[in-house]
């Protein structure tokens, strides 16, 4: 981990599904190792692991990096974290421990990876004593411990069945992979498994974008892609998708996303398999497609870069290509989570759905932003940017729209060099006002 990974985590201002942060402490603390241990347990069995990171403190008003003293960083050793674990971890869980300086202050990160057979368990008992001197359990011996889902993750024993499920699935997709592998070994012949859903819908949306040939494009433009990880059943036929976008359609700016009164038959296409506008009118350009099952491939023009067209008054320093605002960015890519949000409601939603954003057309853009709340000069180096291709659980989704979009916002920000903080981004999401009731 790089420093500047760690100051990305904690400029996120709280813990994620992912990373968890511990104050600092000795390895020697009992109470503090027994925590530690049950964090890696947790990240253990979660997909595609995760950090625990030790010297940040989680309080009311946010997260401190206060960093660990030099006398309490030297007993942070990978071999004593191993030997320490291994009476209260079955299987042994794997990491990686490193000390990592960040602004004059030393921390250690743990980079957990996901278990490689099967889930780990705790094997041994340990209880914490309080000032009263009762024993209070942190660890159970025969607990499998795993990162929940929702606003607030948290190290624990199994929940809810939708915790309990995901864990079920991820070791049984590994057991799977093991067979295949040792009947590889024996001589067997084992036919390779087709595109996943994921897959063939990642390259449905793809295909459509590469289709897509408007004004949209002389400029600048957003880019929107949600589609289900997993089957869904289908809409029976393409007219139900008029209804479906009537439900889900998002109303918090004077417009809705996507856009509804392109809506009329004009700007419509009616396929066997699919719903699909092209609006390209002055004050909005934009193209859509939905199909049956439930996926959704978006592609708007970025306003800034046709202020021309859409404003009377321009700013002396525009023009086209030149130019992103921090608030239209929020707002617009809050709206993307609320209509996914929506659409994983509906009969075609799915467990897990992808959301992603992208931005091509980048380089050189400069950040603007309402008088006086840039102190510098924020200029992009990257061509585009595209957010990760991650499957969000249907719940998570639902419960923390909002937080993955200032998530994602914030990943967008990096491009040009500006980290700033949840509650600043927040306070521009805040403005919008409330959404139409679906």
């Amino acid at each position: 981990m790089t420093p500047e990974d760690l100051q990305a985590l904690v400029a996120l201002g709280r813990e994620q599904r992912h990373v968890e942060f511990k104050s600092a402490g000795s390895l020697e603390d009992k109470n503090l190792r027994a925590k530690v241990f049950r964090a890696i347990m947790a990240m253990a069995n979660l997909r595609d692991g995760g950090t625990v990171v030790v010297g940040v403190t989680e309080g009311a008003d946010g997260l401190e990096p206060t960093g660990l003293p030099p006398d309490l960083l030297e007993t942070w050793d990978a071999s004593t974290l191993a030997d320490r674990l291994r009476k209260y971890a079955d299987p042994q869980p794997e990491f990686v421990l490193e000390h990592v300086e960040w602004d004059g202050r030393w921390f250690v990160a743990l980079s957990v990876r996901q278990f490689s057979v099967t889930p780990v368990l705790c094997s041994a008992d340990y209880n914490e004593v309080d000032g009263s001197g009762k024993p209070r359990p942190l660890l159970r011996a025969g607990a499998c411990y795993v990162r929940t889902q929702g606003s607030k993750p948290e190290s624990r024993e199994v929940p809810t069945h939708a915790d309990m499920r995901e864990l079920i699935d991820l070791a049984v997709a590994k057991g799977v992979r093991r067979f295949v592998e040792t009947a590889s070994d024996a001589g067997l012949r084992i036919r390779s498994p087709g595109p996943t859903p994921q897959e063939i819908n990642a390259k449905r949306v793809r295909t459509f974008f590469n289709e897509t040939a408007s004004d949209l494009h002389l400029r600048g433009f957003w880019r929107v892609e949600i589609y289900p990880a997993e089957d869904v059943v289908p809409a029976k036929r393409s007219h139900e998708l008029i209804a479906l976008m009537e439900q889900c359609r998002v109303d918090a700016r004077g417009t809705s996303y996507p856009s509804y009164e392109a809506l009329d038959r004009e700007h419509r296409k009616l396929a066997d398999d699919w719903l699909s506008v092209e609006y390209l009118e002055p004050f909005n350009k934009e193209s859509w497609r939905l199909w049956r099952n439930g996926a959704f491939a978006h592609e708007r023009a970025l306003w800034v870069d046709w202020a021309d067209e859409n404003f009377g008054k321009l700013d002396p320093e525009w023009t086209p290509l030149t130019q992103l605002k921090v608030e239209e960015t929020v707002y617009f890519v809050t709206e993307v989570f609320e209509f996914a949000a929506r659409l994983c409601q509906t009969s075609l939603g799915c467990p897990r759905t992808v959301v992603r954003v992208e931005l091509p057309r980048l380089h050189q853009r400069r950040l603007v932003m309402e008088p006086g709340r840039l102190r510098r000069r924020y200029t992009s180096m990257s061509d585009s940017w595209r957010s990760p291709e991650q499957a969000w659980d249907r719940e998570e989704l639902i419960d923390r729209r909002r937080d993955l979009a200032i998530e994602t916002v914030q990943d967008l920000l990096l491009c040009f060099d500006w980290k700033p903080s949840i509650e600043v981004l927040r306070s521009i999401q805040e403005q919008i006002r409330e959404f139409r009731t679906a």
